[in-house]
Protein backbone atom coordinates (compact mmCIF):
# COMPACT_ATOMS: atom_id res chain seq x y z
CA UNK A 1 0.00 0.00 0.00
CA UNK A 2 1.10 3.52 -0.77
CA UNK A 3 0.23 5.51 2.41
CA UNK A 4 0.60 8.80 0.55
CA UNK A 5 -1.19 7.73 -2.59
CA UNK A 6 -4.41 9.55 -3.55
CA UNK A 7 -7.68 8.11 -2.30
CA UNK A 8 -9.67 7.09 -5.37
CA UNK A 9 -13.42 6.53 -5.15
CA UNK A 10 -14.64 3.98 -7.70
CA UNK A 11 -18.37 3.97 -8.45
CA UNK A 12 -19.67 0.48 -8.97
CA UNK A 13 -21.91 1.43 -11.89
CA UNK A 14 -24.90 -0.63 -12.98
CA UNK A 15 -25.28 -3.55 -10.59
CA UNK A 16 -26.95 -5.56 -13.37
CA UNK A 17 -23.96 -5.08 -15.70
CA UNK A 18 -20.38 -6.35 -15.63
CA UNK A 19 -18.92 -3.25 -13.97
CA UNK A 20 -18.58 -4.90 -10.53
CA UNK A 21 -16.69 -7.87 -12.02
CA UNK A 22 -14.31 -5.55 -13.89
CA UNK A 23 -13.63 -3.63 -10.66
CA UNK A 24 -13.07 -6.85 -8.70
CA UNK A 25 -10.48 -8.05 -11.24
CA UNK A 26 -8.73 -4.68 -11.31
CA UNK A 27 -8.48 -4.46 -7.51
CA UNK A 28 -7.10 -7.98 -7.35
CA UNK A 29 -3.88 -6.66 -8.89
CA UNK A 30 -1.33 -5.70 -6.18
CA UNK A 31 0.25 -2.96 -8.31
CA UNK A 32 -2.96 -0.92 -8.07
CA UNK A 33 -2.36 -0.38 -4.34
CA UNK A 34 1.13 0.89 -5.07
CA UNK A 35 -0.33 3.71 -7.15
CA UNK A 36 -3.37 4.78 -5.12
CA UNK A 37 -5.74 3.96 -2.27
CA UNK A 38 -8.97 2.71 -3.89
CA UNK A 39 -12.40 2.43 -2.28
CA UNK A 40 -15.52 1.21 -4.09
CA UNK A 41 -18.80 3.14 -3.76
CA UNK A 42 -21.79 0.90 -4.36
CA UNK A 43 -23.32 -2.31 -3.02
CA UNK A 44 -21.04 -4.48 -0.87
CA UNK A 45 -23.24 -7.54 -1.38
CA UNK A 46 -23.09 -7.14 -5.16
CA UNK A 47 -19.32 -6.65 -5.01
CA UNK A 48 -18.97 -9.86 -3.00
CA UNK A 49 -20.93 -11.71 -5.68
CA UNK A 50 -18.80 -10.06 -8.38
CA UNK A 51 -15.61 -11.25 -6.67
CA UNK A 52 -16.96 -14.81 -6.66
CA UNK A 53 -17.98 -14.63 -10.32
CA UNK A 54 -14.61 -13.15 -11.32
CA UNK A 55 -12.86 -15.82 -9.21
CA UNK A 56 -10.60 -13.35 -7.43
CA UNK A 57 -9.08 -13.97 -4.02
CA UNK A 58 -9.90 -10.51 -2.64
CA UNK A 59 -12.53 -10.25 0.09
CA UNK A 60 -15.11 -7.45 0.26
CA UNK A 61 -15.19 -5.34 3.42
CA UNK A 62 -17.98 -2.83 4.14
CA UNK A 63 -16.69 0.49 5.49
CA UNK A 64 -18.50 3.67 6.51
CA UNK A 65 -15.92 5.86 4.80
CA UNK A 66 -12.28 6.16 3.71
CA UNK A 67 -11.18 6.58 7.33
CA UNK A 68 -12.17 2.96 8.01
CA UNK A 69 -10.62 1.54 4.84
CA UNK A 70 -7.39 -0.44 5.10
CA UNK A 71 -6.36 0.00 1.43
CA UNK A 72 -4.60 -3.38 1.42
CA UNK A 73 -4.33 -5.82 -1.45
CA UNK A 74 -6.66 -8.75 -0.82
CA UNK A 75 -9.47 -6.60 0.60
CA UNK A 76 -11.92 -4.55 -1.46
CA UNK A 77 -13.08 -1.70 0.77
CA UNK A 78 -16.68 -0.82 -0.17
CA UNK A 79 -18.94 2.00 0.98
CA UNK A 80 -22.61 1.00 0.79
CA UNK A 81 -24.72 3.73 -0.83
CA UNK A 82 -28.53 3.76 -0.97
CA UNK A 83 -31.00 1.99 1.26
CA UNK A 84 -32.83 -1.31 0.66
CA UNK A 85 -33.26 -3.10 4.01
CA UNK A 86 -33.15 -6.91 4.00
CA UNK A 87 -34.94 -8.39 7.02
CA UNK A 88 -33.50 -11.88 6.66
CA UNK A 89 -29.85 -10.85 6.47
CA UNK A 90 -30.33 -7.73 8.64
CA UNK A 91 -28.37 -5.66 6.14
CA UNK A 92 -29.13 -2.55 4.08
CA UNK A 93 -28.15 -2.84 0.45
CA UNK A 94 -27.12 0.41 -1.24
CA UNK A 95 -27.09 2.12 2.17
CA UNK A 96 -25.28 5.40 2.77
CA UNK A 97 -23.61 4.97 6.14
CA UNK A 98 -22.94 8.08 8.23
CA UNK A 99 -20.49 7.28 11.05
CA UNK A 100 -22.16 7.91 14.45
CA UNK A 101 -25.07 9.54 12.63
CA UNK A 102 -27.81 7.60 14.44
CA UNK A 103 -26.25 8.28 17.84
CA UNK A 104 -26.26 12.00 17.09
CA UNK A 105 -29.84 11.86 15.80
CA UNK A 106 -31.22 9.91 18.76
CA UNK A 107 -29.16 11.16 21.71
CA UNK A 108 -27.23 14.19 20.36
CA UNK A 109 -24.13 12.30 21.49
CA UNK A 110 -21.77 10.69 18.93
CA UNK A 111 -20.80 8.03 21.49
CA UNK A 112 -24.33 7.07 22.55
CA UNK A 113 -25.33 3.43 22.11
CA UNK A 114 -28.39 2.75 19.95
CA UNK A 115 -30.05 -0.67 20.22
CA UNK A 116 -30.54 -2.39 16.86
CA UNK A 117 -33.54 -4.44 15.72
CA UNK A 118 -31.57 -7.64 16.25
CA UNK A 119 -31.96 -7.04 19.99
CA UNK A 120 -35.76 -7.31 19.75
CA UNK A 121 -37.97 -10.34 18.97
CA UNK A 122 -39.01 -10.58 15.32
CA UNK A 123 -42.69 -10.30 16.23
CA UNK A 124 -41.97 -6.80 17.56
CA UNK A 125 -40.44 -5.50 14.33
CA UNK A 126 -42.27 -2.92 12.21
CA UNK A 127 -42.29 -3.05 8.41
CA UNK A 128 -38.63 -2.07 8.05
CA UNK A 129 -38.73 -1.08 4.38
CA UNK A 130 -41.79 1.15 4.74
CA UNK A 131 -40.30 2.95 7.73
CA UNK A 132 -36.86 3.26 6.13
CA UNK A 133 -38.11 4.60 2.80
CA UNK A 134 -40.58 6.94 4.50
CA UNK A 135 -37.74 8.41 6.54
CA UNK A 136 -35.61 8.80 3.40
CA UNK A 137 -38.43 10.62 1.60
CA UNK A 138 -39.11 12.85 4.60
CA UNK A 139 -35.47 13.90 4.96
CA UNK A 140 -34.94 14.27 1.20
CA UNK A 141 -38.02 16.50 0.89
CA UNK A 142 -36.86 18.67 3.77
CA UNK A 143 -33.34 19.01 2.38
CA UNK A 144 -34.61 19.98 -1.07
CA UNK A 145 -36.87 22.64 0.43
CA UNK A 146 -33.99 23.90 2.57
CA UNK A 147 -31.74 24.08 -0.51
CA UNK A 148 -34.32 26.17 -2.37
CA UNK A 149 -34.69 28.48 0.62
CA UNK A 150 -30.90 28.95 0.78
CA UNK A 151 -30.76 29.69 -2.96
CA UNK A 152 -33.49 32.32 -2.56
CA UNK A 153 -31.62 33.81 0.39
CA UNK A 154 -28.35 34.02 -1.54
CA UNK A 155 -30.08 35.71 -4.48
CA UNK A 156 -31.73 38.22 -2.16
CA UNK A 157 -28.42 39.06 -0.48
CA UNK A 158 -26.79 39.49 -3.88
CA UNK A 159 -29.44 41.64 -5.59
CA UNK A 160 -31.37 43.04 -2.59
CA UNK A 161 -34.72 42.36 -4.18
CA UNK A 162 -37.30 39.59 -4.29
CA UNK A 163 -35.66 36.70 -6.23
CA UNK A 164 -37.31 36.21 -9.60
CA UNK A 165 -34.78 33.93 -11.28
CA UNK A 166 -36.65 31.75 -13.76
CA UNK A 167 -35.06 28.46 -12.65
CA UNK A 168 -35.60 29.27 -8.98
CA UNK A 169 -39.27 30.01 -9.61
CA UNK A 170 -39.62 26.76 -11.55
CA UNK A 171 -37.97 24.92 -8.70
CA UNK A 172 -40.35 26.48 -6.18
CA UNK A 173 -43.36 25.43 -8.23
CA UNK A 174 -42.02 21.88 -8.66
CA UNK A 175 -41.27 21.69 -4.92
CA UNK A 176 -44.82 22.65 -3.99
CA UNK A 177 -45.91 19.11 -2.98
CA UNK A 178 -42.72 18.41 -0.99
CA UNK A 179 -44.01 19.99 2.22
CA UNK A 180 -47.08 17.77 2.15
CA UNK A 181 -44.92 14.75 1.25
CA UNK A 182 -42.57 15.44 4.17
CA UNK A 183 -45.50 15.68 6.61
CA UNK A 184 -47.16 12.49 5.38
CA UNK A 185 -43.97 10.41 5.28
CA UNK A 186 -43.02 11.74 8.71
CA UNK A 187 -46.38 10.54 9.98
CA UNK A 188 -45.70 7.13 8.39
CA UNK A 189 -42.33 6.96 10.16
CA UNK A 190 -43.97 7.73 13.50
CA UNK A 191 -47.00 5.47 13.16
CA UNK A 192 -45.31 2.66 11.24
CA UNK A 193 -42.14 2.73 13.30
CA UNK A 194 -43.89 2.01 16.59
CA UNK A 195 -45.74 -1.03 15.27
CA UNK A 196 -46.86 -3.49 16.54
CA UNK A 197 -47.41 -1.29 19.63
CA UNK A 198 -50.10 1.31 20.22
CA UNK A 199 -48.52 2.04 23.64
CA UNK A 200 -44.97 0.71 23.63
CA UNK A 201 -44.56 -2.28 25.95
CA UNK A 202 -48.13 -1.99 27.22
CA UNK A 203 -50.68 -2.53 24.44
CA UNK A 204 -50.37 -3.89 20.91
CA UNK A 205 -52.24 -2.32 18.01
CA UNK A 206 -54.39 -5.41 17.47
CA UNK A 207 -55.60 -5.22 21.08
CA UNK A 208 -56.61 -1.57 20.71
CA UNK A 209 -58.92 -2.09 17.71
CA UNK A 210 -62.48 -1.05 18.59
CA UNK A 211 -65.32 -2.54 16.50
CA UNK A 212 -67.46 0.19 14.96
CA UNK A 213 -71.14 -0.49 14.22
CA UNK A 214 -72.28 0.15 10.65
CA UNK A 215 -75.50 1.32 9.08
CA UNK A 216 -77.11 -0.44 6.12
CA UNK A 217 -77.54 2.18 3.38
CA UNK A 218 -78.89 0.12 0.48
CA UNK A 219 -79.97 -3.46 -0.13
CA UNK A 220 -79.83 -4.45 -3.81
CA UNK A 221 -81.10 -8.06 -3.66
CA UNK A 222 -84.32 -9.74 -2.56
CA UNK A 223 -85.28 -13.25 -1.39
CA UNK A 224 -85.52 -15.72 -4.28
CA UNK A 225 -83.24 -13.65 -6.52
CA UNK A 226 -80.35 -15.30 -8.31
CA UNK A 227 -77.09 -13.40 -8.01
CA UNK A 228 -73.82 -13.72 -9.93
CA UNK A 229 -70.33 -13.73 -8.45
CA UNK A 230 -69.20 -10.15 -7.92
CA UNK A 231 -72.75 -8.73 -7.88
CA UNK A 232 -73.42 -5.90 -5.43
CA UNK A 233 -75.43 -6.98 -2.36
CA UNK A 234 -75.27 -4.18 0.23
CA UNK A 235 -73.80 -0.77 0.90
CA UNK A 236 -72.81 -0.10 4.52
CA UNK A 237 -71.71 3.14 6.13
CA UNK A 238 -69.42 3.49 9.16
CA UNK A 239 -67.58 6.60 10.34
CA UNK A 240 -68.86 8.47 7.23
CA UNK A 241 -67.21 5.92 4.94
CA UNK A 242 -69.27 3.71 2.65
CA UNK A 243 -68.34 0.08 2.02
CA UNK A 244 -69.87 -2.07 -0.68
CA UNK A 245 -70.34 -5.81 -0.16
CA UNK A 246 -70.29 -8.13 -3.18
CA UNK A 247 -71.23 -11.78 -3.66
CA UNK A 248 -68.22 -14.07 -3.52
CA UNK A 249 -69.93 -16.67 -5.70
CA UNK A 250 -73.13 -17.22 -7.64
CA UNK A 251 -76.22 -18.42 -5.77
CA UNK A 252 -79.86 -17.89 -4.92
CA UNK A 253 -80.86 -15.64 -2.02
CA UNK A 254 -82.92 -17.45 0.61
CA UNK A 255 -83.39 -14.64 3.15
CA UNK A 256 -82.41 -10.99 3.55
CA UNK A 257 -82.10 -10.26 7.27
CA UNK A 258 -81.58 -6.49 7.17
CA UNK A 259 -83.11 -3.43 5.50
CA UNK A 260 -81.90 0.14 4.83
CA UNK A 261 -81.41 1.93 8.13
CA UNK A 262 -80.57 -1.24 10.10
CA UNK A 263 -77.57 -0.90 12.43
CA UNK A 264 -75.26 -3.91 12.28
CA UNK A 265 -72.36 -5.06 14.44
CA UNK A 266 -69.29 -7.14 13.64
CA UNK A 267 -70.36 -10.73 12.98
CA UNK A 268 -74.03 -9.96 12.26
CA UNK A 269 -75.66 -12.09 9.56
CA UNK A 270 -76.98 -10.01 6.66
CA UNK A 271 -78.41 -12.61 4.29
CA UNK A 272 -78.53 -16.34 3.63
CA UNK A 273 -78.17 -18.26 0.38
CA UNK A 274 -80.08 -21.42 -0.42
CA UNK A 275 -78.21 -24.66 0.11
Amino acid sequence: MNPKGPIIGITMGDAAGIGPEVIAKALDRPEVYGLCRPVVIGDAKRMQKAAQIAKVSAKVKTVAGPSEAGFRHGTIDTIDVGGIPEDQTMTTGYGLEIPRGLSLLVAHNPNARVAGLEEFPRDQWPNVRVVHWSFDLMVSSGMLLLTLALCAGVLWLKYRRLPDDRWLLRGLVAAGPLGFLAIETGWMVTEGGRQPWIIYGVMRTRDAVTPMPGLVVTVTVAPGEKVAAGQKLFALEAMKMETTLYAEKAGKVARVLVKPGTQVEVGDLLLQFEG
